[in-house]
């Protein structure tokens, strides 16, 4: 998923990308030390995680920033937590199934860079001062 999203991203379709810069990475979180971890999501606008324990780093996300959690159909799993955490903005993403069409698969792709660029904007336009 992280190479369609980062094309889309970057793509001409993009309609936002002249207005909110963003540049993407992927990072395998339970590789890094705990302080690495820290800093990477402590500088982070916005993180894409699958539910379930690495989606945890997230708590260290500045004020403001955008968590999207990707889950299976069916299932919201951590949706109490991370909905109990005010200073985060979290936006739940269903996976496609395995079989799903590719119409469906890219679907899924634009939902998700358009919370990345919602997030994106929202933490730029967002006055951070507490």
């Amino acid at each position: 998923w992280f190479l369609e999203i980062k094309r889309y991203l970057h793509s001409e379709s993009c309609s936002m990308r002249a207005e909110v810069p963003c540049s993407a990475s992927k990072m395998t979180m339970e590789k890094l030390r705990i302080r690495e971890q820290m800093q990477h999501i402590g500088s982070t606008k916005v993180a894409i995680r699958e539910v379930g324990s690495t989606s945890y780093g997230a708590i260290w996300l500045p004020r403001g920033a955008t968590l999207i959690l990707l889950h299976r159909p069916g299932a919201k799993y951590d949706y109490y937590f991370w909905s109990n955490i005010a200073y985060i903005h979290v936006k739940f993403v269903q996976m496609p199934s395995k079989s799903a069409t590719h119409a469906s698969r890219q679907e899924f792709i634009e939902r998700i860079c358009q919370a990345v660029l919602s997030g994106i904007y929202r933490f730029e336009q967002r006055s951070l001062k507490y």
